[in-house]
């Protein structure tokens, strides 16, 4: 049986230092580009709401696959991150198949086709083709 990390676990960025760390490792080589990429998409997109970092814990710009979700869920958007680690049953369903098939998190990058929350404080609506077409260019800049 695999011995997980308490960090890489399903529900981990729940707690708020375990937001502030990986807040602090966005510094790292392999997530700087990312964080770079981000700024200015924060601004351009949406003057400056809310879109989650990239995970430090997933492989940056070393990733071989990048997966793609549809958009920041409310729990996604409140923890900060795009990760399997966020505490909803989305990310937690992503952190079993990532294991099960054995893929390792410096393999992947976890991102989403429209980077910015959609819906009310606490409610995502689905996903709209004018959403997605104004999503595409931060995409392909990606």
């Amino acid at each position: 049986m695999q011995t997980i990390a308490l960090e890489d676990a399903p529900y981990t960025l729940t707690g708020e230092a375990e937001r502030l760390r990986r807040t602090e490792m966005l510094a790292l080589p392999h997530m700087q580009p990312f964080v770079d990429y981000l700024a200015p998409v924060r601004i351009r997109c949406c003057n400056g709401c809310q879109i989650p970092q990239f995970d430090r814990y997933d492989g940056g710009i070393h990733a071989s696959a990048l997966f793609l979700l549809e958009a920041p869920r409310p729990k996604a958007r409140d923890a900060e991150f795009v990760s399997c680690n966020n505490p909803d049953p989305t990310a937690r369903n992503l952190w079993h198949l990532v294991n099960d098939a054995q893929i390792s998190r410096a393999d992947i990058a976890i991102w989403n086709i429209v980077p910015w929350y959609v819906g009310e404080p606490d409610r995502i609506r689905p996903v709209t083709g004018t959403d997605i077409q104004e999503a595409l260019p931060y995409l392909r800049d990606l």
